[in-house]
């Protein structure tokens, strides 16, 4: 016997659907205990498969611990961490109420950053560099929209080599 209370679960889930199977065909249920023993022999069977694998994570999830960066202030995120964060319907992520209010540095569709470089005539943007472990404004890159204006989307591997760090922001 599986002493495991996840697999009892499962065991009493999977139990369940076979009771439901059963009686949606008009028949009746008598041997509750013998058709338990036969689910919890039909889960331990699948022991060391991609099967159980499945089973055990739906039922015991592995905790996850995913990173992110605040879109705003690119700060590190962690959940399930003593920090949380905010996420619009984009997808996003803010590291609290005030960097979700500051609309102005939130980041924009390429359609759209496309549209004010095109409305501006250029845009201008220091290169992003990581120094000592901490990101830094570089030098200033200026894209003029000559440099883009027959560029689609997705960006061409060689502009995206060229521009990779910029923070796209139009001011």
């Amino acid at each position: 016997m599986n002493e495991e209370e996840w697999f009892q679960r499962a065991v009493e889930d999977e139990l369940q659907k076979v009771i439901d199977r059963i009686r949606a065909k008009g028949q009746d249920v008598h041997n509750v205990g013998s058709l338990r023993n036969k689910v919890n022999n039909d889960l331990n069977a699948s022991r060391g498969t991609s099967a159980w694998v499945a089973l055990k994570q739906r039922y015991d999830p592995m905790p996850r611990n995913e990173m992110r960066w605040c879109c705003v202030c690119e700060r590190p995120l962690s959940s399930h961490a003593a920090t949380a964060w905010l996420e619009d319907k984009r997808g996003d992520t803010y590291c609290g109420q005030e960097c979700k209010d500051n609309t102005a540095r939130h980041p924009v569709p390429f359609a759209e950053w496309k549209a004010r470089v095109r409305a501006n005539g250029s845009a201008s943007a220091p290169r992003r560099d990581i120094v000592g472990g901490e990101l830094v404004d570089g030098p200033l890159i200026t894209i003029t929209w000559d440099d883009i204006k027959n560029v689609g989307k997705p960006l061409p591997a060689e502009v995206v080599r060229e521009v990779a760090q910029i923070d796209w922001s139009v001011e």
